[in-house]
């Protein structure tokens, strides 16, 4: 009887320590705050998330842990949705979205990564959001991320994602030459540099003709111009105003290295430049009668020249066109068209037209007797 009188006792223990657990645990358990984990919690806080969030969602939060610091501001907003708080911060971050639009916007690109993307979702947000490619990648159907590098090159001469149809026509009719895909994007990579979206848009006009030579850097002090080698409606970017120089009407420019050596050339040439005259320098593409857009007036480093009094044809026996053949390499000047020429140039001699070059080439082309053709041949065949 004892040893069940014992044995009793020790099971009433034990219930009384079970029930007095489970009595302490049900009181640990109501006083249990479930949003102890998360960051900047308080009364004001937890009012908002229990107002906007689902108990479901405040699981997910408490769940992962997830700083509500930034996200108070915007869990009021219709769509809000706590399992797209890294694309919400993304775009905070930005500074550029804000309010009912962040959320809009942070649901759009998570649905649309999300249908087109298996993985890297999230950082490949970050680098359309960083890049400034978002609002094209959303607004574009036609957006290719396989050419976010070509848009980045492109996008800096637009105000709008229109570089995004522009880049992707320009890119097929490339692509239809054979050009591969590393060649397009160093075409623009260079050619962005100098031509405007408007004047890149003439120059892609003639991309797709097989026989077109698109030139990417119309700045080369060496480039030449021909029928088939094309720059669109380029305008240098350094055009200055032809002043105290005699000259065939007051509007004419040249870029400002070749003004500056011309102005040299004229004094050093003395009393014989007094009758010499610029007759014709820089054309803009709309000005251009002969053939626009292959012409060299048109880079702003070539120059035509006549006599005040003489007649154009017979500048060619003036004491002022002997100085310029014997003297103008110094100052960095070529005549373009010279003697014995025609075939390689196909243009007959020109007494008129000069060509600045910088000292440095034109002392080669003087020193080789060559033509400029035949130096670009020349340096090409040494790459």
């Amino acid at each position: 009887m004892k040893d069940w009188h014992a044995t009793f006792k020790g099971w009433q223990l034990f219930l009384l320590v079970t029930l007095l657990f489970l009595a302490s645990y049900y009181v640990v358990n109501q006083r249990y705050d479930r949003f102890y984990r998360i960051n900047d919690i308080n009364n004001d806080n937890r009012a908002i998330i229990e107002q906007y969030l689902s108990k479901k969602d405040q699981e997910y939060l408490v769940e992962n842990q997830i700083s509500i610091t930034h996200l108070l501001n915007y869990m009021p907003y219709s769509g809000f949705d706590i399992h797209n708080y890294k694309y919400y911060e993304i775009l905070i971050a930005d500074g550029e979205y804000k309010g009912s639009n962040l959320v809009t916007v942070g649901n759009k690109l998570v649905k649309k990564l999300n249908d087109e993307f298996n993985s890297n979702q999230e950082e490949i947000a970050e680098y359309l959001v960083s890049n400034k490619l978002l609002s094209a990648y959303l607004e574009k159907d036609n957006f290719n991320y396989d050419h976010r590098k070509d848009y980045i090159i492109l996008k800096k001469l637009y105000n709008a994602n229109g570089y995004v149809d522009d880049f992707e026509s320009y890119h097929s009719t490339l692509a239809s030459r054979g050009f591969k895909d590393a060649e397009i994007s160093q075409f623009f990579q260079t050619a962005t540099k100098y031509y405007s979206q408007d004047s890149l848009k003439i120059l892609m006009t003639r991309a797709s003709d097989q026989n077109t030579v698109l030139v990417d850097n119309p700045s080369k002090n060496t480039l030449t111009l021909s029928d088939n080698q094309f720059i669109g409606s380029y305008v240098p970017s350094n055009l200055v105003l032809i002043e105290g120089i005699q000259r065939s009407h007051y509007d004419m420019y040249l870029k400002k290295d070749a003004y500056e050596a011309l102005r040299t050339m004229l004094k050093d040439m003395g009393k014989l430049s007094d009758d010499l005259v610029v007759h014709k320098a820089y054309v803009p593409y709309k000005s251009e009668t002969n053939l626009p857009g292959y012409n060299e007036f048109q880079l702003g480093n070539t120059i035509s020249f006549t006599h005040l009094d003489l007649g154009y044809n017979n500048f060619a026996q003036s004491q002022q066109a002997v100085w310029l053949e014997a003297n103008a390499y110094k100052y960095g000047f070529v005549i373009r068209y010279d003697h014995d020429k025609a075939s390689i140039t196909n243009h007959t001699y020109d007494a008129h037209i000069y060509r600045y070059v910088g000292k440095d080439v034109a002392n080669k082309l003087h020193e080789n007797k060559q033509s400029l053709e035949e130096y670009n041949i020349q340096n090409e065949e040494k790459k």
